[in-house]
């Protein structure tokens, strides 16, 4: 792509360009080792075009997270709302989840490598704000399922949604050493009922 071109872009889908390369890159180099010529040159522009729409590359990186989990959130919710219950839309997010971490390990990649940069108060606060914000989507759904009599009232939901978390933090471990799990929504399923749940 030639920069002339590239200056023609309107401004909201050059943003949207730079954070999907940058993502790609900081996926596959990490935050310290991804610079933001290597991301310019990937996306084909120059390397002042990325500075007109972040101040830096930490501001970059943190917009790259918080993207990530808007689309997380996002998709989730219509997810929620296409489900007849919450326990079936916590089944179907569990798919989703599988076979996005499938489909765009870069999304998944992301996440572990802001594990490593949360040394940072600025980025380790964004990585927080993230897990915190569908650990609690996941305990809302337990708590409406509560309401709805499909789970017993003197059921812990935070520890239900800290476990159902815990089960997608050990997807992503063996994701990432490739070690083609057998988790399957059957297996999630198992662990619920031993909890006493449908």
């Amino acid at each position: 792509m030639s920069s002339s071109r590239a200056s023609r872009m309107p401004a909201a889908q050059r943003r949207e360009q730079i954070l999907e390369v940058a993502m790609k890159v900081f996926a596959r180099a990490g935050y310290a080792q991804a610079g933001t010529a290597e991301i310019a040159a990937e996306a084909g522009i120059s390397e002042p075009t990325i500075y007109r729409h972040f101040d830096s590359k930490k501001s970059l990186y943190i917009a790259v997270i918080a993207h990530n989990r808007d689309e997380f959130l996002e998709a989730w919710q219509q997810i929620i709302e296409g489900s007849p219950d919450p326990l079936a839309a916590i089944d179907r997010i569990g798919e989703w989840y599988r076979n996005q971490m499938a489909e765009q390990p870069d999304m998944l990649r992301i996440r572990f490598r802001s594990l490593n940069a949360a040394d940072d108060p600025e980025i380790a606060a964004v990585v927080r704000d993230g897990y915190r914000a569908v650990t609690d989507k996941v305990r809302r759904l337990f708590q409406q399922a509560v309401e709805r009599g499909q789970v017993p009232a003197e059921v812990n939901v935070g520890q239900l949604a800290m476990m159902f978390m815990a089960m997608g933090g050990l997807f992503d471990v063996l994701m990432q050493l490739d070690m083609k799990p057998e988790l399957e929504s059957g297996d999630l399923h198992g662990v619920f009922r031993r909890l006493g749940l449908p």
